[in-house]
């Protein structure tokens, strides 16, 4: 809810590609998430695959150009991940004061070399979520 510094924001994404050492989860937001907080760690849905904080690493952060929120989530770890369907729930999540009947969107794919951003290489090609 727009305003509010409570707010549970779930991402879910089915990937087809197996993650290994720093491939991992790119998730953008659209220009009406902007001002949009989260912090890491978002915690895991029971019975979904996720990345946790043991087997890598998570970064939210403004892109420098567009000023847009900018979430990373990759493996640390010498393991594999299998495709499957994963999920990131963030608590205490702040949104943008102003609210929209608009729908905001989230761009969401997996990379390779994700800790190089932003000279990363696709695994799983991006999709808008709403």
């Amino acid at each position: 809810l727009a305003g509010f510094n409570d707010n549970i924001m779930d991402f879910r994404l089915r990937i087809a590609s197996p993650l290994t050492v720093n491939d991992g989860f790119l998730i953008e937001g659209n220009e009406l998430t902007r001002g949009t907080m989260l912090g890491c760690w978002p915690s895991s849905i029971p019975e979904l695959l996720s990345i946790t904080s043991v087997e890598g690493n998570c970064l939210v952060f403004e892109n420098a150009v567009t000023l847009l929120p900018v979430v990373k989530i990759w493996i640390t770890q010498s393991l594999q991940m299998p495709p499957g369907l994963y999920s990131f729930r963030f608590r205490g999540v702040t949104m943008p004061s102003l609210p929209t009947s608009a729908m905001l969107y989230w761009k969401m794919g997996t990379y390779s070399q994700l800790h190089l951003y932003p000279k990363h290489e696709i695994l799983d090609v991006a999709v808008d979520i709403p």
